[in-house]
């Protein structure tokens, strides 16, 4: 659920940030496709978009690793504290670039 809500917040806000550079058209499903990791994934388009406080980027690299690590299918559950990190950073984010 945490990493559909990274996945929503980045969503979000790219489409805030393309709407305020005057693309009326932008919506949330122009990113359907799109998740957290990857080289070109959300964490990477939002990161230039992150300027409230210089530890947020690192802060959103640090969810895409918890929350959605290479092979999750295979790996362990995230350790609580960093669920509880993941779930604090994006009712800061939210309040930060989505207000």
């Amino acid at each position: 659920m945490l990493r559909d809500a990274a996945e929503r917040f980045c969503k979000m806000l790219l489409v805030k940030k393309r709407q305020e550079g005057g693309d009326a058209a932008a919506a949330i499903s122009d990113y359907n496709r799109d998740v957290l990791g990857g080289l070109s994934g959300l964490v990477q388009k939002v990161t230039p978009y992150l300027t409230a406080h210089p530890s947020d980027p690192g802060k959103t690299q640090a969810m895409r690793i918890d929350l959605n690590p290479p092979a999750h299918d295979n790996d362990a559950v995230p350790t609580r504290q960093a669920l509880r990190e993941a779930l604090g950073n994006l009712k800061k984010f939210r309040k930060d670039y989505l207000a």
